[in-house]
């Protein structure tokens, strides 16, 4: 997970933050990100943009963070935001949440590859190498 994260935040320099919010009895735990320090725990019925792909088991793409009721922002840097479940044994083991300092700086693109990414991610847990 360290090491998706870290060659996604530097591969893509229009990704500010990027990070792995695994699934704690009824919260998102930050696990591991890079980028500036982000929330450590987040409720699980959040209605911000993790806690809907988690409730939806759904990708949630925001071009524009202002315009997404119920936001969590971390901070006022991000601008879009995507967020995409890892699921693994038919449940959401974890968020894959990356943040953008351009508004549109994620689209329907970054989630057609990021979906690839995230099957690798989920195979991981699924073998039992989960950190």
């Amino acid at each position: 997970m360290a090491l998706t994260a870290a060659v996604l935040k530097e591969t893509f320099s229009h990704f500010y933050w990027v990070g792995l919010l695994l699934i704690e009895r009824t919260e998102l735990a930050l696990g591991l990100f890079q980028g500036p320090p982000a929330c450590i725990r987040l409720p699980l019925d959040s209605l911000g943009v993790c806690g809907t792909c988690y409730r939806t088991a759904q990708p949630v793409l925001v071009p524009d963070v202002a315009a997404f009721q119920n936001r969590v922002g971390c901070d006022v840097v991000s601008k879009s935001e995507i967020a995409l479940p890892v699921i693994s044994e038919n449940r959401v083991a974890a968020i894959l949440d990356i943040d953008c300092t351009d508004k549109g700086g994620v689209d329907d693109v970054d989630q057609f590859e990021l979906d690839e990414i995230i099957s690798f991610v989920a195979s991981r847990f699924e073998s039992g190498a989960r950190r």
